[in-house]
């Protein structure tokens, strides 16, 4: 099976609505299959169509799917959202975070820095140095594929 593990990196006016005008996408982080993790700057360019896979894996994938219908990118034929799987398998109790996510599956933490460093002092995402930017949006990509890899087992055992 083809799999796609996604995250977008947008400015982030209105939580980085797909819907605003005012908002853009700064990077685009893509893992096909086990592959490593590649960042794509400006994905609005991108000529590629990452959705010709059979499953797309996303942490918030209305997000991230929202985004990619913005750029014009053709929809995928099966998703899984990481988040609601997370969801589903834990009761329905509040809708979990990335961070939260991956402790709970024993994974490296998040890195905090471009929140810390950059957005918790008023800064966008599209003033965070490239090299950054990019560690961030790999080990988010990397943590949902590998929280993806969980959920499919703990589903298959039950």
């Amino acid at each position: 099976m083809n799999v796609l593990t996604i995250d977008y990196e947008t400015t982030t006016h209105e939580n980085g609505n797909f819907h605003s005008n005012k908002n853009k996408a700064v990077c685009l982080g893509i893992k096909l299959d086990n592959k490593p993790t590649s960042i794509f700057w400006k994905p609005e360019n991108l000529a590629l169509d990452f959705f010709d896979s059979d499953l797309v894996i996303a942490f918030n994938a209305k997000f991230e799917l929202g985004w990619s219908r913005r750029l014009g990118f053709e929809m995928p034929k099966a998703v899984w959202c990481v988040q609601l799987a997370e969801y589903m398998l834990d009761r329905q109790k509040p809708y979990p975070s990335l961070e939260e996510t991956a402790k709970k599956y024993g994974l490296p933490s998040k890195l905090d820095i471009v929140k810390t460093e950059y957005w918790d002092k008023g800064l966008d995402t599209d003033t965070v140095p490239q090299d950054v930017l990019a560690e961030y949006c790999v080990r988010d990509v990397d943590l949902t594929y590998n929280i993806y890899l969980s959920q499919k087992q703990q589903l298959e055992q039950r």
